[in-house]
């Protein structure tokens, strides 16, 4: 399918008529990408916004061996993207700080803009530590209905009035939620159906006591948006232009909004593989970026580490990021629907980022099983012309043909 037109079948559409789009088989049975979105709903306005500053010094180029990686297995691992019609559109390797791998399969390109889906999630989190430093919000154990004194909400008891903005970020909220594809009669597409989403969500009954059970719920993470608004006193987009996304030197960012003009909390960002990659390495780099400390770095430490979800499973929750003990105890990853993903894995020094159209390979078993097999040193390894050539090869062709 046509890059564009998958993007453009997944956007949200606001009005009156829902269009039902099933998305069937997004990922195999083995991994389902966490929840994100509507795939038939509303059309939405969308924020852009132009970061004033000039782009800083990019993320530097460098050969797969001088970084201590394998042309060759990395090869393999484009070929086999490529032969399988995988659907996957970028992938995007830096280890050491420089850029080892960077393939775009056509018609997608270095200069496209993939929908994050849930990756959205894992920014409005690091908006929420910035603010939280700032001194904006006060602390992760306020209320979450202190922020919304303006609103009347129904179903409140002590249960709701104990919800606080720690349990909104570990998804452990309490509310009665139930979120699965194709998002038409669960609460998420009735939520984008309603007028008012901050309204909506806080009407919903609790259905567990706060901070209890891990349940995945877009509507928490577009609350972390509108408190960002509530206490910032601008949308999160505007927001992250000023902290984040202007000092990394993005331009302009497209992020769909509610029907009050908020930033979509749970999806609605879009960004370039290259973007997404400098997310990862940021927060790799403990919240730092050219001498700026711009997220806190304790703030990066609480986000990617395990605080709900089944602790022996294979993923965990932090603050709107997953954890993925499975490639390593460290690893952690913004994951969004039909294959996007900003993994990080400290202990190699290395980041991953997958951009898709709708991926059908299990892509953490992917770097598990081809990608960190490539990594043969913590240093430089000998060149190898041939194998180096045979990459170049690859990536031109898959750059030029589907």
């Amino acid at each position: 399918m046509n890059w564009r037109l998958a993007q453009a079948r997944d956007r949200i559409i606001l009005g009156l008529v829902c269009l039902s789009i099933v998305l069937s088989a997004c990922t195999p049975a083995a991994h389902k990408s966490p929840a994100s979105s509507p795939t038939a709903v509303l059309q939405l306005p969308t924020a852009s916004m132009s970061a004033d500053s000039q782009s800083p010094e990019d993320l530097p180029t460098a050969t797969p061996e001088a970084v201590g990686m394998d042309s060759q297995v990395l090869a393999e691992l484009i070929t086999t993207l490529h032969e399988t019609d995988s659907g996957v559109n970028a992938v995007l390797i830096v280890r050491h700080g420089s850029i080892a791998l960077e393939a775009y399969f056509a018609p997608f390109a270095a200069a496209s803009r993939q929908a994050l889906f849930s990756c959205t999630k894992s920014v409005i989190s690091a908006l929420v530590g910035i603010a939280l430093a700032e001194g904006a919000i006060e602390s992760l154990d306020q209320p979450v209905l202190s922020f919304f004194p303006e609103h009347t909400f129904a179903n409140v008891d002590a249960r709701k009035e104990r919800m606080t903005l720690r349990h909104l970020l570990t998804m452990t909220a309490g509310l009665e939620w139930h979120e699965a594809a194709p998002y038409i009669d669960d609460s998420l597409g009735r939520m984008v159906r309603s007028t008012d989403w901050v309204q909506f969500i806080l009407d919903q009954p609790m259905a567990t006591e706060p901070g209890e059970v891990f349940n995945y719920n877009s509507g928490v993470s577009h609350l972390l948006s509108a408190i960002i608004q509530q206490t910032a006193g601008k949308a999160a987009h505007a927001y992250a232009k000023e902290k984040l996304f202007g000092p990394l030197g993005f331009p302009a960012i497209p992020w769909q909004l509610d029907p009050q003009e908020r930033s979509i909390g749970g999806w609605g960002l879009e960004l370039t593989a290259r973007e997404m990659a400098k997310i990862g390495y940021l927060y790799l780099h403990e919240g730092a970026w050219e001498g700026q400390q711009l997220v806190p770095a304790e703030w990066v430490k609480l986000s990617t580490t395990y605080h709900a979800g089944e602790e022996n499973g294979r993923l965990g929750y932090g603050f709107q990021w997953w954890t993925i003990p499975e490639l390593s105890p460290q690893a952690f990853s913004a994951i969004g629907r039909l294959g996007q993903y900003i993994l990080v894995i400290p202990e190699q020094d290395l980041i991953v980022v997958f951009a898709s159209a709708d991926a059908r390979p299990d892509l953490i078993t992917l770097v598990r099983t081809m990608i960190l097999p490539a990594i043969q040193s913590d240093t430089s390894i000998p060149d190898n012309p041939e194998a180096l050539q045979a990459l170049q090869g690859i990536l031109s062709e898959v750059s030029r043909t589907k």
